[in-house]
């Protein structure tokens, strides 16, 4: 893909993309696409991205997407038809929820993120949908982290293990960076019962999450706690603090990597200094319809795609 798009296997739900900068359009697709190999296992349903640095591309992407193959034990509803056809369609006055800002100090909250959203709020009243702040309750329980850790720890190390498997031999601690390593260990010493309860926990957690949806069409966030860092700044107080300054960079983002909803990145703002910004729309699982539909709709009010920082590749 393009426009410098990190493509990441995140590997708790589906395979997921995001822009490296928050800015150009990037999103994710939950249970859509076959997996295949020695990556194919993940927690739940598995799918595909690509970088879209527009709507009609995204489209383009989710229409190869399905709800999966026979003998998966997770896949995605069925799409009312594909999704490059929800590209320019109406979606219709949608129920929208906003949330500008973490209810913990331990996240960033940068005023820029908070404009961004509140910029993306105007539009999308400007174009007749129902927008008012709520969000999900069950959207920062303090378990959440240490269920998730717990997950990405086993993962980890199941990659690995693939790796090695691939490359015949074992993988040295000092080729791989500090905070695998802290993974790898974790995951080895995880035990299949404490595995399995962060598993049950998160399952209910995410039916939690979803009551929301039963009255709401779409969140939007941040995509990220602040705008683009320098680089070296996840790592400028040492590698072992790099996990807490990545956790405190991404506030919004974890929770649909584990329900498996479909979201988007949008590149809505831009801040004084040139950088762009950008804004999360999550719709209700199996929803990519509705996130189509709603982000061309801002996109033709607010375009971006020939919008560039003063400094890119």
């Amino acid at each position: 893909m393009k426009r410098g798009l990190a493509y990441v296997f995140d590997r708790v739900g589906r395979q997921s993309f995001r822009p490296l900068d928050a800015g150009h359009g990037g999103g994710r697709l939950g249970g859509r696409v076959e997996g295949k190999g020695f990556f194919s296992r993940a927690a739940g349903g598995v799918g595909a991205g690509g970088g879209p640095g527009t709507v009609g591309e995204g489209g383009g992407v989710g229409g190869g997407c399905r709800g999966g193959c026979r003998g998966e034990p997770f896949s995605a509803p069925p799409l009312p038809r594909p999704l490059r056809l929800e590209v320019g369609a109406d979606p219709g006055r949608l129920r929208i929820g906003v949330l500008d800002r973490p209810p913990a100090r331990a996240y960033l909250d940068d005023p820029q993120c908070r404009a961004a959203v509140a910029g993306a709020a105007r539009l999308l009243e400007s174009l007749g949908h129902h927008v008012a702040e709520s969000a999900p309750t069950a959207m920062f329980e303090q378990e959440f982290a240490r269920h998730f850790n717990t997950i990405i720890a086993a993962d980890t190390e199941a990659v690995f293990q693939a790796f090695e498997m691939l490359l015949g031999r074992p993988i040295a601690e000092d080729e791989i960076e500090p905070r695998n390593i802290g993974y790898r260990r974790a995951g080895k010493a995880l035990g299949a019962v404490a595995y399995l309860q962060s598993r049950e926990w998160l399952g209910m957690w995410a039916r939690r999450m979803a009551h929301w949806w039963h009255e709401h069409d779409l969140l939007v966030t941040p995509t990220l706690g602040a705008p683009p860092p320098e680089l070296g700044w996840f790592t400028a107080d040492g590698p072992q603090l790099e996990g807490r300054r990545i956790a405190s960079f991404i506030p919004y983002t974890a929770q649909f990597n584990m329900t498996g909803q479909p979201a988007v990145s949008l590149p809505l703002h831009w801040t004084p200094g040139g950088l762009p910004v950008g804004v999360q729309l999550v719709a209700a699982y199996g929803r990519e319809d509705v996130l189509i539909q709603v982000a061309s709709q801002l996109e033709q009010a607010a375009p971006w795609a020939d919008r560039r920082p003063q400094v890119h590749a």
